[in-house]
C-alpha cells in the first residue's frame, strides 16, 4: 500500500502513456490490479477514470476478459459515487462478458454489483435472487471470499426486513468463512453490518465489540472510509446506553474523516453531532 501510495502518479501517468501508445494489453490490465488501492483508499475520481481508459483499451484490444474485468471495476467505482444507473448498467455488461471468457469470479462479483444497487433501492426480493446467484456461482467454483460477501450481503437484506436472527446468522457465517481464509479486511466488512444487527436487537455489548473489532481491521489496512462509517455506528451505541460524550467524540471523529472525502452519511453524522451539542447546552 505505501508503494502503490508513492507511485500514484506514476501509475496515472503510466496507464494513460500506455493507452496513448497502443499498448492496449497494459492500459486494461494495470487498471484492474491497481483496481484495490484506489478504492481501498477513496480516489473516487482516478479510480473511475483508470477503468475509462481501461475499458477503451480492453475494447480496442478485442479483449472480453479485459471488458469484463473493467467493467466489473467500473461498477465498484459507480455504486461507491452513488450513480446507481450507471453502475447497475457495468455490472451488467461485465455479467455478460465474464461468461463469454468464464470469468466465474468477474461474474459472481458482477451479480453481487447488481445486488447491492437493488438493495439500496429497496428492490429487496430483487437483491436476494442477485445475492443467491452469486453466492451459487461462487460456492460452485470454489471462490470462498465470493462466498462469504454473498453471505454477508444476504444478511443485509434480512436486515432490511427486520428478519434480524437470520441476518445475524448470515453475518456470523459469512465472519467465520472469511476469518478462515484470513481475509481480515473482508473480516471487518462482515463485522460492521454484525454490529448494526445487535444494535438492533438491543445487544449493545456485542455491538461494541463488532464495530470496535471492525474500526481496528479498518485502520490497521487504512481504509479511512470505512474508518469513519464505523466510528458514526460505534457513536449510535454510545448514544443508546447513555454514554453521551463518548458517543459525541466517536461521531466528531467521524464527521473529520467522512467530511473530507465527500461522503453522504456526513451529513446525517454532522446533524447528530449538532443535536447532541443542542442537548448538552439545554442540560447545561
Amino acid at each position: 500500500m505505501a508503494w502503490f501510495e508513492r507511485e500514484r502518479l506514476n501509475l496515472l501517468d503510466t496507464i494513460r502513456q500506455a493507452d496513448e501508445l497502443g499498448d492496449h494489453d497494459i492500459a486494461w490490465q494495470l487498471p484492474v490490479v491497481s483496481d484495490g488501492f484506489f478504492e481501498l483508499k477513496s480516489y473516487w475520481a482516478d479510480w473511475r477514470d483508470i477503468h475509462l481508459t481501461g475499458l477503451r483499451a480492453a475494447r480496442t484490444a478485442k479483449s472480453r476478459l479485459g471488458e469484463a474485468a473493467n467493467l466489473r471495476c467500473l461498477g465498484d467505482a459507480y455504486w461507491r459515487m452513488e450513480q446507481r444507473e450507471t453502475a447497475l448498467d457495468c455490472y451488467r455488461q461485465g455479467a455478460n462478458a465474464s461468461r463469454d471468457v468464464n470469468d466465474h469470479w468477474v461474474e459472481g462479483f458482477s451479480l453481487r454489483g447488481q445486488g447491492l444497487i437493488h438493495e439500496e433501492l429497496g428492490h429487496i426480493d430483487e437483491a436476494l435472487n442477485l445475492y443467491g446467484q452469486a453466492w451459487e456461482v461462487f460456492r460452485h467454483h470454489g471462490i470462498t471470499r465470493g462466498e462469504g460477501m454473498s453471505l454477508l450481503s444476504l444478511g443485509n437484506c434480512h436486515r432490511a426486513r427486520g428478519q434480524l436472527d437470520t441476518a445475524i446468522a448470515h453475518y456470523q457465517q459469512a465472519v467465520a468463512i472469511l476469518d478462515g481464509i484470513n481475509d481480515q479486511w473482508s473480516v471487518a466488512w462482515a463485522s460492521y453490518p454484525l454490529g448494526l444487527a445487535y444494535q438492533q436487537t438491543g445487544q449493545h455489548n456485542e455491538a461494541l465489540n463488532q464495530h470496535q473489532l471492525a474500526l481496528k481491521l479498518f485502520r490497521r489496512f487504512d481504509d479511512r472510509r470505512c474508518e469513519g462509517l464505523t466510528l458514526a455506528a460505534l457513536g449510535d451505541t454510545f448514544y443508546a446506553t447513555g454514554q453521551h460524550d463518548d458517543a459525541q467524540r466517536s461521531w466528531q471523529q467521524a464527521l473529520q474523516i467522512l467530511d473530507p472525502l465527500g461522503d453522504p452519511h456526513a451529513s446525517t453524522v454532522r446533524q447528530l453531532v449538532a443535536q447532541n451539542n443542542g442537548a448538552n447546552e439545554a442540560s447545561g
